[in-house]
């Protein structure tokens, strides 16, 4: 009867049978410059020639692979031009049209000269510094004061079109909101096809300029931002891009973009980042923050919110939609005469589009170390199983086969 203790070897036994296995394993190896290294037959000059040769193509194999790999990692998509005719429906850019510090209406509310000049310098950020010190206006909610000293985008605005239809402006135009750049009346998104007789959008404002200059303005990211000091016409040029579905498989870092659903969008991940930065910094975000429930600065905390935006501007690590439109403007237009509308209007439409894909996937990058390896030194994955076979399966069983059988008392059988 076998017994469990016949499969079992002392380790002297291993060392001995792994000694053995490891000649063997040299000798019938499949890259075939390993049993010439070792062939004590062969003269010393011919074994030092095939080290070199080996050593070579060793190193240039390594040498390769880290260039595809760094490649990979740097660089694993591609980008190529085509002709789309089929896209017939694009979204046009979101705008905001802001109002300036000289629309700000007092004349609902008991503030003094000095009050009124603190609260134009905080809309406006400038000379903060010079009303920092004003107990009069703590504990207000500046957003909502804001809000009720500007005017109605319904009011304000007239003539709207969109498309060369017309539009109520309140109708194309949301409720205000607040922004880096004071209280603004924001172009809804609008879906525009490619059928369509006219991509753009018209308004007249009740009177000229919307806005005035900004000294220091607080913005996320690398807004553009235009002074309408009379009837504008902007044209843009649009820049799309779209992305393979297989480059979804390699992570942000990689692709440099997030697909929908995956991630913030881009500005709502650079706000976020933003706010996080204030905080930690000034202990409290700006007054057009308040939505985000964080502490609000008071008007003397403002200080160190200007001070923080001089020296940190756009310095954050979001990625843009892998679905991405890049808007380009081709021509500004100023003009002091109002007979006519301000137009914002997209030049052409895009047919010359960008796509994005993998340069080479992981089964792609597999076969390219594979191929490498096999070039240069004739490794294959039939070498690997080679090596774990004759260093574990075969060590063992070598060892056991080499165990004194006294157990067993075999006798001939004779007839």
């Amino acid at each position: 009867m076998v017994h469990l203790s016949d499969y079992r070897s002392s380790s002297k036994i291993l060392k001995v049978s792994l000694q053995k296995r490891s000649r063997e394993f040299v000798l019938e190896n499949s890259l075939h410059v390993i049993p010439y290294l070792l062939d004590p037959t062969k003269k010393i000059v011919e074994r030092i020639w095939w080290l070199t040769a080996f050593t070579i193509s060793v190193l240039a194999a390594i040498l390769s692979i880290i260039l595809i790999w760094d490649k990979f990692r740097s660089s694993p998509t591609l980008t190529y031009l085509y002709i789309d005719t089929e896209n017939t429906v694009i979204k046009f850019p979101n705008f905001y049209l802001c109002f300036g510090d000289s629309y700000l209406n007092f004349t609902t509310f008991n503030f003094n000269s000095k009050q009124r000049n603190a609260l134009r310098s905080l809309y406006n950020w400038r000379d903060i510094n010079l009303f920092a010190e004003n107990e009069e206006l703590e504990n207000i909610d500046f957003e909502k004061l804001y809000l009720k000293l500007t005017p109605e985008c319904g009011d304000f605005f007239n003539e709207c079109q969109f498309g060369n239809v017309p539009f109520l402006c309140g109708d194309l135009l949301t409720n205000k909101v607040s922004t880096a750049n004071g209280i603004c009346c924001e172009l809804k998104n609008k879906t525009v096809y490619k059928a369509d007789r006219f991509w753009n959008f018209k308004f007249r404002p009740r009177q000229y300029p919307i806005s005035g200059k900004y000294e220091l303005p607080p913005f996320y990211g690398h807004l553009v931002n235009y002074n309408i000091t009379g009837t504008t016409s902007i044209e843009l040029s649009l820049t799309i891009t779209s992305t393979s579905g297989s480059v979804q498989f390699l992570p942000q870092s990689q692709r440099k973009c997030v697909f929908e659903g995956e991630s913030w969008e881009y500005t709502d991940c650079e706000n976020t980042q933003y706010r996080a930065k204030m905080k930690a910094n000034c202990g409290c975000v700006p007054w057009f923050d308040a939505s985000s429930l964080l502490d609000v600065c008071s008007i003397n905390e403002h200080k160190c919110l200007l001070e923080f935006f001089t020296r940190e501007l756009s310095t954050s690590n979001c990625y843009v939609p892998c679905e991405n439109t890049a808007y380009t403007n081709e021509k500004f237009d100023l003009s002091t005469l109002t007979v006519r509308p301000s137009e914002i209007n997209i030049k052409k439409w895009p047919v010359v589009r960008f796509r994005r894909v993998t340069r080479f996937g992981w089964l792609d990058l597999v076969a390219s170390f594979g191929g490498i390896a096999g070039f240069f030194t004739g490794y294959s994955i039939i070498a690997t199983f080679e090596f774990i076979y004759y260093f574990t399966l075969h060590v063992y069983c070598g060892a056991v086969l080499a165990v004194p059988k006294i157990r067993f008392n075999v006798r001939p059988k004779y007839q």
